[in-house]
């Protein structure tokens, strides 16, 4: 097992640090990629996304821990593992006077290739066969970006890093941006991670999610663990965790207690109210310090991830 764990993880991030002088913009980050998922790596606004992705691109260098890539320690003797990946970091560069077809033939040659014959599937890939011609000056927001990930994907990596690639454009181009992602995935199986500021922007695609904050990494989960933790229920803070839930499963037998790790509880998958919760602890002679309704939406768990609320 340990094998198999070591094969497919592709990215190790081990107690990473990042300091510029006296600001510490990542603090002990830990996290692993593993091959064949989409990753959404989620945090507001100066969270420390963009450092950290800068750091895989190698546009800088951990304050203190260390980076692993396909199992090796980067170094400078292993710099060419990047190779294996694609970069789109802030926002895509190109010339805006040259035609898609055009930028991606300068890209190649700028990687030191001189094998143009990927240029058609890639174009393909991002859905710009039938325009490829015209001046990116002319694109969209939405289409410009489709640009800069086919520019990503001109070295066939296996790992594609998307720094909030979704930023800024409308519903059409969003979904438009979404599903050439998940193809990337699904068809061609490039691993995929990808930065958001919005948690219900990667609802739709990512299969695991990496919440960051102030440089601080504080929850890691797949998508079946962001929906199970975000339905619909109760929310309550008690003491008396396990003499709770058993009165709870007398009164309603099929609901779900979810402990989240602390003095807390979430009831779900039962009919019971606020007030049904209250009265059987009252009853129970078992003390409930904090009881609401939770799971109205992604972005209110988010915001109590942030807030050091219910997890």
């Amino acid at each position: 097992m340990d094998a198999m764990k070591q094969t497919d993880s592709i990215v190790v991030i081990d107690d990473v640090s990042k300091f510029y002088g006296s600001k510490k913009a990542l603090d002990q980050v830990s996290f692993t990629l593993e091959k064949g998922r989409i990753y959404g790596f989620v945090g507001e606004n100066g969270a420390g996304k963009t450092t950290l992705i800068r750091l895989l691109a190698g546009l800088g260098e951990p304050t203190t821990g260390t980076i692993s890539l396909f199992g090796q320690p980067l170094s400078e003797k292993t710099a060419d593992l990047r190779k294996k990946i694609g970069f789109m970091v802030e926002r895509p560069i190109f010339h805006d006077d040259l035609t898609a077809r055009e930028n991606l033939k300068l890209q190649i040659f700028l990687g030191g290739v001189s094998d143009y014959s990927n240029i058609n599937h890639l174009l393909d890939l991002v859905g710009l066969k039938d325009i490829e011609d015209r001046p990116v000056k002319d694109f969209s927001l939405g289409m410009k970006q489709r640009v800069g990930i086919a520019m990503a994907l001109v070295n066939n990596p296996e790992l594609l890093i998307l720094d909030e690639p979704v930023n800024g454009l409308d519903p059409v181009g969003m979904v438009e941006v979404r599903n050439i992602l998940k193809n990337l995935n699904q068809q061609e199986g490039i691993t995929i991670f990808l930065s958001s500021h919005i948690l219900s922007e990667l609802f739709q695609l990512a299969t695991d999610y990496i919440i960051i904050h102030h440089g601080q990494l504080i929850k890691t989960m797949t998508l079946e663990e962001l929906i199970h933790i975000n339905a619909k229920g109760i929310w309550v803070e008690v003491d008396e965790i396990e003499r709770l839930r058993e009165q709870i499963l007398i009164v309603s037998p099929t609901a779900e207690i979810i402990f989240d790790g602390t003095n807390a509880v979430k009831i779900t998958k039962s009919n019971l109210t606020t007030r049904q919760v209250a009265k059987i602890g009252l009853e129970s002679n078992i003390l409930i310090t904090g009881l609401t309704e939770v799971g109205e939406s992604l972005e209110d768990y988010y915001l109590k991830l942030l807030g050091g609320s219910y997890e």
